[in-house]
């Protein structure tokens, strides 16, 4: 069970009293102006009060035992006078201390929350596939249902130029306290990638969270013009990066991070080889915004970003910055019988050709109908909408199918000198798993008549 408690802060401008020897001193956090006193006790029998008090800076033993005796101390009201009681259920996996931590970030005082909003909350964490709230007067009690969260996941995809198929294995609720890992890899006929991930949420207690990713990818780039290749590029590319994030609200956080990075070109048969260097750089990263999980959409508003700026490379190019910018919108139609997503994309790099710092585009939400890493961009911006509708609910997940439209412009890095605008539609269905929170398979059907023209993508489980 979590005692939370919703207790007033108290400002007061007090005379000298007298604390009697059988309380345990306060801890004072306090230099100068308004000290906070944070009362210790038993937390079976007393509550545990933040009191802010006026008071002289403390320059002195005496002067500190004279604010003792300037202190009135409310900490030790009765706890049943002040504590709202919150009893978790159902929870096989997952910690009672994570699942106060998640209502923590959503809730200030739960007594006042909306039983919805509660249940929302927890939802949104996306390792719970079911949360029941109770509410009464002195306490509530929320039953839950742990998702499976060590999950197998299958990585097939196949268009018209890419076959990828592989295996990762993911874990979003690691040791029951919301820490996430991810390992595994594909191979296809023009890539191979090794990946692994940590992040660890809470670092000594704190709010903060650490991720850790380290990534080989050795991949045949084509670059596209329409449906013809106008340059092939094999390239291999190491990363090891560390980010430090730190949460806010209920669906914001910021990250500060640093990366090694290094890329090693391969000889291509009549168009030879780039010269191979590696770079340092430090990133700025998060998101910002205030949605809700669907299991078929995101609900609200949601702006991600990413900034990488190059602080040492090994040949004699100038520094490059990246920018990579996502906003996202999703609400319920018809009453919840249909949702919209809408999906805007930035990606620059400030890279000349001789500094390889290429943008790869193609075969993804915004840039549909584009064969896989198609487009070698040095600017893009595209913008995706998608209308989903469930058309078949079962105990295992629900079948959702809709138009979707893809339309952008592209500044490429090499041999064209114009902005090319393109444009994409067709219909995408997949099938999202209750227990995962993931789509397990999906098939777009559609056409794109600056590139692939007609076009079919399946895939079967997530991808990277």
């Amino acid at each position: 069970m979590i005692v939370r408690q919703s207790l007033p802060t108290v400002f007061l401008r007090l005379t000298s009293i007298s604390i009697p020897e059988t309380y345990k001193k306060p801890q004072i956090f306090a230099g100068t102006g308004w000290p906070e006193i944070a009362c210790d006790g038993s937390a079976s029998a007393m509550a545990m009060l933040h009191a802010t008090i006026w008071a002289e800076p403390l320059r002195s033993v005496s002067e500190e035992s004279s604010m003792w005796r300037r202190i009135l101390l409310l900490c030790w009201l009765p706890a049943k006078l002040w504590a709202y009681e919150v009893a978790i259920e159902g929870n096989a996996r997952t910690e009672n201390v994570y699942i106060d931590r998640l209502l923590n970030r959503c809730f200030d005082d739960l007594k006042e929350a909306p039983k919805s909003e509660i249940e929302t909350c927890l939802m949104d964490s996306k390792i719970f596939s079911e949360v029941v709230v109770d509410k009464r007067s002195d306490g509530m009690t929320v039953t839950i249902k742990d998702r499976w969260t060590l999950i197998p996941i299958p990585n097939l995809q196949v268009s018209k130029t890419d076959t990828r198929y592989g295996l990762f294995l993911v874990e979003t609720n690691f040791l029951g306290m919301g820490h996430r890992i991810i390992a595994g890899g594909f191979s296809g006929n023009r890539a191979e990638l090794g990946y692994g991930s940590f992040q660890f949420k809470n670092v000594f207690d704190t709010p903060l969270r650490i991720n850790i990713t380290t990534l080989s990818l050795n991949e045949e780039y084509h670059l596209y013009d329409g449906d013809d290749i106008l340059f092939k590029q094999i390239e291999k590319r190491g990363r090891v990066s560390l980010d430090l994030g730190l949460p806010f609200g209920r669906s914001s956080e910021i990250l500060i991070g640093f990366g090694s990075f290094a890329s090693t070109f391969g000889e291509v048969e009549q168009f030879g080889r780039a010269s191979n260097y590696s770079f340092d750089a430090v990133t700025l990263s998060g998101n910002l915004g205030a949605k809700n999980f669907r299991l078929y959409y995101e609900n609200g508003w949601d702006l991600r970003y990413r900034v990488i700026r190059q602080t040492h490379r090994t040949d004699e190019e100038d520094l490059e910055t990246m920018v990579n910018g996502q906003l996202h919108y999703g609400t319920s139609l018809f009453q919840g019988h249909s949702a919209l997503s809408l999906t805007g994309f930035y990606r620059y790099t400030s890279a000349t050709l001789a500094q390889k710092g290429f943008i790869y585009l193609g075969d993804s939400p915004g840039f549909r109908g584009i064969p896989k890493n198609g487009v070698w961009a040095r600017k893009a911006s595209a913008l995706s909408a998608y209308l989903p509708t469930p058309i078949w609910k079962v105990t295992a997940g629900t079948l959702v199918t809709g138009p979707f439209v893809d339309i952008g412009i592209l500044e490429y890095a090499i041999l064209k000198p114009k902005p090319v605008q393109y444009k994409a539609y067709g219909i995408g269905t997949y099938f999202f798993l209750k227990e995962v929170a993931l789509p397990g398979v999906g098939i777009e059907v559609g056409y794109n008549p600056d590139y692939s023209g007609q076009f079919l993508k399946v895939s079967l489980g997530g991808s990277l």
